[in-house]
């Protein structure tokens, strides 16, 4: 019984760790894409000044 609980309780620490890893992909991920999109206009703004 306790090792079921022990193995239960290690896949539901796996699974948020796994959850949160996730998480912060996604955040980083729009980071960069938000980025990417300031230098995108940066660059619209310098073109259209020429």
């Amino acid at each position: 019984m306790n090792q079921i609980t022990i193995v239960g309780g290690l896949n539901r620490a796996l699974e948020a760790l796994a959850d949160a890893n996730f998480v912060t992909g996604i955040a980083s991920f729009f980071e960069r894409a938000q980025n990417a999109v300031s230098r995108l206009i940066d660059a619209i703004v310098v073109l259209s000044a020429v």
